[in-house]
């Protein structure tokens, strides 16, 4: 009897001892960037040999993770976050991370899984409200890009990149990695020109549906992201 006491004391002590872990908030600040100069919608870019306005980007960042000398040591919790360049409070959240954990890199999903996807509508930043569930195929949409340019011969010069899809070949979530170094924020950038420029607008207007295009734009978009 005096085993089984001592053995579930033990236990009991041990789940006390991770659940009065002390953690630390570690801000994730996103600046959102169209080269050199703050994404503001309605503000004129320079695009090739014009103009553009960008009018919506949204996206997705999920199962956020922290990682030391290749090994994950910290991941968050129902990690979902949806980034709204009309909303600033989106660009900003905290995370609870254990205070004794040391890391070098921050990885994120830039998209939202299939396990999620195969759920089915959920809620928070999930809910299909938000305008990022195409719910004429069960499924999110992980970056949303439309703007104008006159450029883009389409009816009144509306370009739209909704890159989406979670099922083989044509899964677009991608993975980021960014090193960075522990602080009480993690200031990251996100400079939508290198995604716009890798697309001729004259050529290509919109994107809609998943396939190969939205994987090929979706692995660009990755890159778009970077520790300052």
């Amino acid at each position: 009897m005096k085993k089984v006491c001592s053995i579930i004391f033990t236990l009991l002590a041990s789940c006390f001892s991770l659940w009065a872990q002390d953690t630390t908030d570690v801000g994730i600040q996103l600046q959102l960037w169209y080269g050199k100069a703050s994404l503001q919608s309605g503000k004129e870019y320079p695009y090739r040999d014009t103009t553009v306005q960008i009018n919506v980007f949204r996206t997705y960042i999920s199962a956020i993770r922290l990682s030391n000398k290749g090994k994950v040591v910290w991941h968050e919790p129902d990690s979902y976050h949806l980034i709204d360049m009309a909303d600033s409070s989106s660009c900003y959240f905290t995370m609870h991370v254990p205070s004794d954990v040391m890391y070098d890199t921050i990885i994120w999903n830039l998209g939202i899984d299939s396990m999620a996807n195969v759920s089915g509508a959920m809620g928070g930043a999930l809910d299909p409200t938000r305008g990022m569930y195409w719910s004429w195929q069960s499924g999110y949409i992980n970056l949303k890009l439309e703007g104008t340019s006159t450029m883009c011969p389409a009816r009144q010069h509306e370009f739209q990149f909704h890159l989406g899809g979670y099922m083989p070949p044509f899964a677009s979530v991608q993975e980021v990695h960014m090193s960075t170094r522990p602080g009480k924020v993690i200031n990251v950038s996100a400079d939508i020109a290198i995604l716009l420029n890798s697309i001729d607008i004259s050529v290509q207007q919109s994107i809609m549906i998943p396939g190969d295009d939205a994987v090929a734009l979706s692995c660009i978009a990755a890159g778009i992201f970077s520790v300052r």
